[in-house]
């Protein structure tokens, strides 16, 4: 797998971490990527719910995770997806059925090449996301650019608030 824990993320009392393995391949998709979350029990690290893995062959699901301070909300990037425009998706822990459950749609880059969501940066509450496309062109070219999104409880959708920082 070559690149597991290429990214890692731990909860603010480090009893929940998460790994990405953005080049991992499964039988039929190359570099399609994966996300283990595991939790600290009884002095050993045991898997929390299932792995996560990208859509496409390229897309390097999990090259870069961050965890919420409770470790129970998890933001992954697939900067490659989409023609390396990028893509971000924000994962919620669902007690009642002990699995990982998308919250909200999957975050889209704006245009081919950017890698939007090369790094993120999930805020304590995990109710507010950083992610930079190094590659935007949007204030010269490949000069970068960060964009910030909220979770909106009645919407149940990130919406993004303020401009592109480029």
């Amino acid at each position: 797998e070559g690149s597991y824990g290429r990214s890692v993320s731990l909860s603010s009392d480090a009893k929940i971490l998460a790994i990405g393995a953005p080049n991992y391949s499964d039988e039929s998709n190359t570099n399609i990527g994966k996300v283990e979350v595991y939790t600290w029990v009884e002095s050993t690290w045991q898997q929390l719910g299932q792995t996560i893995t990208g859509q496409k062959s390229g897309d390097e699901f999990g090259s870069s995770v961050s965890l919420s301070s409770s470790g129970l909300i998890l933001a992954v990037s697939s900067p490659k997806s989409g023609g390396s425009s990028g893509s971000v998706s924000v994962y919620a822990w669902d007690e009642a059925t002990s699995s990982w459950q998308q919250l909200g749609q999957t975050i889209n880059g704006e245009t081919v090449g950017d890698n939007f969501g090369f790094s993120l940066s999930l805020s304590p509450d995990g109710r507010t996301l950083a992610a930079s496309s190094p590659y935007s062109n949007k204030g010269g070219l490949s000069s970068g650019s960060v964009r910030i999104f909220i979770w909106n409880t009645e919407t149940e959708e990130w919406l993004q608030i303020g401009s592109n920082i480029n």
